[in-house]
């Protein structure tokens, strides 16, 4: 944890204090200095240093302990206090800024952005031929340049830096592992792709592009029974996400994302003409050569387009575009802590504990996603677009789960969770999806009243859509979550029950059946008209008419700290969510 309470000897107190800062500042140094060792010693101390003393702030306070709650809140009260009176280092960054925190001068020190990402594609050239886990993990081609900072996160692994972790805890997928991530979880769940995944899979091996990703860097991947050959699965495993769009699979998409291969490409035809080099063959060939050249790419890669889009067709599905990160906190958990004795705070810590430590990892391991944090009542994750409502029901099912016997202080309620989601197209900007996701969490707390659930959708167009609800409510239906209901709606569209056309024709009528005059039966027969007007194939009356009730019910709900209810046009939006998520994300192609 990045904070904690200790009860300690009065007179050691301060000492004990001054150690662990002191440890925690010289775990951080041995890391850093680990990483400039292995893949930056030729860097400037002084730029280095300048970024990496920095880094940590560590703040503590002492004061007197008389085992009750008072004592703790003053401790937490002094540390915020200390906390008041940060230490600003004046620090100018000059020159070209990182391009993965924008705020720090990146490493080369280089003045131009062409002199800037040849010093970087130098860099990563001289670490090629190490084995996979120990290369520097920078795109090949230069466009990625690092500070200080941002090289040690992306390094420290490669670098042997953190020898108390195993490798998978750093093998970070890329945002289109994890959107294609479900697709992969069907390819291996399949009986009869064998020959068109190998078919696929080899063209990528002759087209020199690297296997670069951790088999396991999806654990919950791992997990499913296959009847694929070993070498098969591992080599879909290891192959990043983004090489099942067709998108990535064109001439200039390989070229700039892998130039080592297009290189490799190059040699080899080089070769296949007898010279010993590539410069032989221009010297040679001249312009006939590069002709050749890419006649020959241009063809390798066409034929990998087919092999896809055939890959597709058998398999009858295709990965989505889109993904969602999700983050989870508790609500009023200081209002606790602060009114708790001191079992009843150790309960519910040692419960936290247990939540972040092995439940929620395994949750969002089993639905596909990558868990980049979980600590106590806090959770940050990526997920694939279709299990990502799925993921956040069974957060805030087993949060309650793991909370629901602790003994409450007087006056204090029960703790709940709310979660916020951004739903992003694949190749959108990581940070600004995160600035997304965390907006939606301060909604799900600020607007929606806490207990809630927050999903900002972000799509290619621009468009964006923010919606939010309470979890559960037992009012005329049977209990049941609320996200549930939107999972079976996404279930009903994807079968064919209803018609795709269902969510915009209630979103058409939201507007008239919103009015707070209008009886909750007429808004229920206005639902039910339009579901019979979009009978899918697969038509079930019952089963529409129990749903459809559910859905008018849901509008009736009080929404947030409001007494307004939720209201027509907030669920027509959760069902347009539904269609989103029943569709792949794949409205606007």
């Amino acid at each position: 944890p990045n904070h904690f309470i200790m009860s300690l000897p009065k007179n050691d107190s301060v000492k004990i204090a001054e150690a662990v800062e002191k440890s925690v500042q010289s775990c951080w140094q041995k890391i850093e200095k680990k990483v400039k060792k292995e893949f930056f010693s030729s860097v400037s101390d002084q730029l280095w240093r300048r970024q990496t003393d920095n880094l940590l702030e560590v703040y503590w306070a002492v004061v007197e302990d008389d085992t009750t709650a008072t004592a703790r809140n003053k401790a937490q009260d002094a540390l915020e206090a200390r906390k008041q009176l940060r230490d600003f280092a004046y620090v100018e960054e000059a020159d070209l800024k990182c391009s993965l925190c924008g705020i720090r001068q990146e490493l080369s020190k280089e003045t131009t952005n062409k002199g800037a990402r040849k010093w970087w594609q130098e860099k990563v050239k001289q670490h090629l031929n190490k084995s996979h886990l120990s290369k520097l993990r920078v795109k090949e081609d230069g466009s990625e340049k690092l500070c200080a900072i941002c090289a040690v996160k992306r390094s420290a692994v490669a670098a042997k830096a953190i020898s108390e972790l195993e490798k998978t805890d750093a093998s970070f997928p890329s945002t289109s592992s994890i959107a294609a991530a479900t697709f992969k979880a069907n390819l291996l769940r399949s009986e009869n792709l064998e020959d068109e995944l190998k078919g696929y899979l080899q063209t990528l091996k002759n087209l020199s592009i690297p296997a670069k990703i951790e088999k396991d860097s999806i654990p919950g991947l791992l997990s499913i029974r296959t009847i694929l050959p070993n070498e098969i699965q591992e080599d879909l495993l290891s192959f990043d996400g983004d090489l099942f769009y067709t998108e990535t699979i064109n001439n200039n998409q390989i070229k700039e994302q892998f130039p080592g291969a297009f290189k490799e490409l190059e040699i080899k035809i080089a070769k296949s003409y007898g010279a010993s080099s590539v410069d032989e063959a221009n010297k040679v060939l001249g312009s006939d050569f590069q002709n050749e050249v890419k006649k020959c790419i241009d063809f390798s890669i066409a034929i990998a387009r087919k092999k896809l889009i055939k890959l597709y067709q058998i398999a009858n599905t295709r990965p989505s575009k889109y993904y969602a990160a999700l983050m989870m906190d508790g609500d009023k958990m200081g209002a606790f802590f602060r009114a708790a004795n001191n079992k009843q705070a150790q309960d519910l810590s040692s419960q936290l504990s247990n939540f972040a430590s092995r439940e929620a990892k395994n949750i969002v391991e089993q639905n596909f996603g990558y868990l980049v944090y979980a600590g106590g009542d806090d959770v940050l994750a990526l997920l694939p677009l279709d299990t990502t409502l799925k993921c956040t029901r069974e957060l805030q099912k087993m949060f309650k789960k793991n909370v629901e016997h602790i003994q409450l202080p007087e006056g204090i309620d029960r703790p709940t969770t709310s979660i916020g989601v951004a739903i992003a197209h694949h190749t959108a900007p990581l940070d600004l999806t995160l600035q997304k996701m965390r907006h939606a969490e301060k909604m799900a707390k600020n607007f929606y009243g806490r207990d809630a659930l927050c999903i900002s959708v972000l799509k290619r167009s621009g468009e964006e859509v923010c919606i939010g609800t309470h979890w559960t409510e037992n009012v005329n239906v049977d209990s049941q979550s609320l996200i549930g209901l939107v999972e079976e709606m996404v279930e009903v569209l994807q079968k064919n029950v209803l018609s795709m056309k269902f969510a915009y024709a209630v979103a058409s009528e939201a507007s008239a059946l919103s009015n707070d005059s209008m009886p909750v039966d007429a808004r229920l027969s206005a639902l039910k008209r339009l579901a019979n007007r979009q009978q899918g194939k697969y038509y079930d009356q019952m089963r529409v008419e129990s749903l459809v009730k559910k859905l008018a019910w849901w509008s009736t709900l009080k929404h947030g700290s409001s007494e307004t209810a939720l209201g027509m046009q907030e669920v027509a939006q959760w069902i347009l969510l539904a269609r989103f998520i029943a569709n792949s994300g794949r409205d606007e192609e």
